[in-house]
C-alpha cells in the first residue's frame, strides 16, 4: 500500500510535536553551533576587511527582507490553528465529538488492515526520528486520524453513523478519504481543542 504524502506530511509534523528531542528541530540547532565554532570564526578576533563589512551587510538585509515578506513561527501557527478550527466551527460538541470518534475508529480499522504494508513508512519514521516502534505507529494513526477529521464530509459521516461496521468495511472509501488532496483543506495538525477532544475520547 503506498502511503499519500499528505499523511507522511501529518507525520513529520507530529513527530516534530510530539518527539522529545524532535528531529527537525535538532538539525536547525546543530547547524547553528557549527557554525558558532567553526574554526575559521577565529578570524572575526580582527579588525574586518571593507568587503567582508559590505557582505555581512548584505545578508543581515537579505534575512530582514525573509522576515518581512515571510510568516514568522508564531503566525504559521496562529494561521494553521484557525484554519484547522475552521473544519468543525459550525458543529455542536456533541457532533464534534461524534466525529472525532468516528475517526478514532477509521484510523483503527485502517491501520490494523494494511498494517503489514505499512511497515516500510514505520521503519522510516523510526529510522528518520530516532523513535521506538510503538511511538512511530502513534505518529502514523495520528497522521490518518488528522486527515480524516478534516477531509470527513457529511455525507461520509452520515453513512457512519447509519452503520458503522459497514462503512468501516469499505476500503477503497475510506483509503480515499485519508488521501484527500491537502490543499482542500487546513495546512497544519488539529488545534489544541481538537487535541483536547481526542485524549478526552481516548480516556
Amino acid at each position: 500500500m503506498r502511503v499519500h504524502w499528505s499523511i507522511l506530511l501529518s507525520i513529520l509534523a507530529l513527530a516534530v510535536l510530539f518527539s522529545e528531542t524532535p528531529t527537525v528541530a535538532l538539525a536547525e540547532t546543530e547547524v547553528e553551533v557549527q557554525e558558532e565554532d567553526d574554526p575559521d570564526d577565529d578570524d572575526e578576533l580582527f579588525a574586518d576587511s571593507p568587503d567582508e563589512l559590505d557582505d555581512e551587510t548584505e545578508d543581515e538585509d537579505d534575512e530582514e527582507d525573509d522576515d518581512v515578506l515571510g510568516e514568522s513561527p508564531i503566525e504559521k501557527a496562529k494561521r494553521e490553528e484557525e484554519e484547522a478550527n475552521a473544519v468543525d466551527e459550525d458543529l455542536t460538541p456533541t457532533q464534534k465529538k461524534d466525529r472525532m470518534s468516528a475517526c478514532l475508529s477509521v484510523a483503527r480499522i485502517h491501520f490494523n488492515r494494511h498494517e503489514g504494508d505499512l511497515k516500510d513508512t514505520i521503519d522510516e519514521i523510526m529510522n528518520q526520528h530516532g523513535v521506538q516502534t510503538e511511538q512511530a505507529i502513534q505518529f502514523l494513526q495520528m497522521g490518518m486520524i488528522r486527515n480524516c477529521y478534516f477531509y470527513i464530509t457529511p455525507e461520509l459521516m452520515s453513512d457512519y453513523q447509519s452503520s458503522p461496521a459497514k462503512f468501516l468495511e469499505d476500503d477503497a472509501k475510506i483509503t480515499a478519504m485519508l488521501n484527500t488532496d491537502p490543499s482542500s483543506g487546513p495546512s497544519g495538525q488539529m488545534s489544541p481543542q481538537q487535541f483536547e477532544l481526542l485524549e478526552e475520547i481516548l480516556k
